[in-house]
């Protein structure tokens, strides 16, 4: 009965571990993502075509995304933590019917090829709250925090005899929900999201929110995971380049990923 005493024990003590000690670190995922969504861009005068990247388009799916993220911090402090990823999309199509994009109007029957460059770089603070659940063999890690999203969005549409592009890009301030479950010594379970809605901020309305759950197994500060992710964002308004810009966006899917905590 002592010995069943002390492995008990420590189990309870390595779960809380994986729950608490997780203050120092970083991860990376491979992010297999699928974008879809809508773009429309006036200027000059000119209504912008309403165009869905995917029937209209033909962007390529199952994009190979890079996801980098780190994180440092103390015990009743919190940690700061700073995610980026980047992924180009693209596809060939040739145009069933006049297409206008930020002032140019590109003729049904032309080869049109498209690009869209994402690059998204999160920063946030956020504070844990650690609760011990069944006898502290299972445990749950509380995050709550804010933070800046720097979103820059590249897209730019070529035809043998047009090319025009368009940035959307800001900062949007956003708010962070994290929780994650630790069975055992070796398994856990979580969520992160965060985002944020903007009425009429500066002429720019929008909405956006990203959100990941995984599964993670670990031995020793190392661990694996897979999960899934999607990233969305509405938005509108003017920018600099065109009078209005409606962006309606969705990227998203499962990812692997590994990673040190301590």
């Amino acid at each position: 009965m002592r010995a069943l005493a002390c492995v008990v024990a420590m189990l309870a003590t390595a779960a809380t571990a994986l729950a608490q000690d997780d203050y120092v670190g970083g991860r990376y995922r491979l992010w297999q993502a699928d974008f879809e969504g809508q773009v429309r861009a006036d200027d000059q005068g000119v209504m912008g075509t309403d165009i869905d990247v995917e029937s209209m388009l033909d962007i390529r799916q199952n994009l190979e995304i890079p996801d980098a993220a780190i994180w440092i911090g103390a015990p009743h402090v919190g940690r700061l933590i700073a995610d980026y990823w980047r992924g180009e999309f693209e596809g060939d199509e040739t145009l069933t019917t006049d297409v206008s994009f930020a002032g140019t109007t590109f003729s049904a029957g032309e080869q049109a090829h498209t690009e869209f460059e994402w690059r998204v770089l999160t920063a946030a603070y956020e504070y844990n709250f650690d609760i011990p659940l069944v006898s502290d063999l299972v445990s749950f890690r509380l995050g709550l925090g804010a933070g800046v999203k720097l979103v820059r969005l590249r897209g730019e549409l070529t035809t043998s005899t047009t090319s025009n592009s368009e940035n959307v890009r800001g900062p949007l301030p956003v708010l962070r929900l994290s929780g994650e479950f630790s069975l055992g010594t070796y398994l856990s379970i979580g969520l992160e999201a965060d985002g944020l809605s903007v009425s009429d901020f500066e002429g720019t309305s929008g909405r956006m929110s990203d959100v990941a759950v995984f599964v993670r197994g670990g031995y020793g500060g190392a661990f694996l995971g897979v999960g899934v992710r999607r990233f969305l964002l509405h938005v509108e308004g003017g920018s600099p380049q065109v009078d209005e810009v409606e962006l309606d966006a969705s990227i998203g899917g499962a990812f692997l990923e590994a990673g040190l905590r301590f």
